[in-house]
């Protein structure tokens, strides 16, 4: 196994990841300590409070039943 490095310079939200979650498109979604970072394998979106999150401080990234992604920090939860 070859592991390849993504870094905040890469367009991650911020360098300290705190979860990662597959959504059921193939999506990866990793929170941060500074919003979460939606990856399409090859770029980074990046959302914040400024897109609806309770806080910037993502703790938790949980895809329940029917693939809604769950979004835990430190003000709450978001859908």
């Amino acid at each position: 196994i070859q592991f390849h490095q993504l870094y905040h310079q890469d367009g991650l939200a911020q360098s300290q990841v705190t979860d990662i979650n597959q959504d059921n498109q193939g999506y990866l979604w990793a929170g941060t300590l500074g919003g979460i970072s939606k990856f399409d394998g090859k770029t980074f979106s990046n959302y914040s409070t400024a897109n609806g999150l309770t806080h910037n401080q993502v703790n938790a990234v949980f895809k329940g039943n029917k693939g809604k992604l769950w979004i835990g920090s430190l003000g709450g939860v978001a859908q």
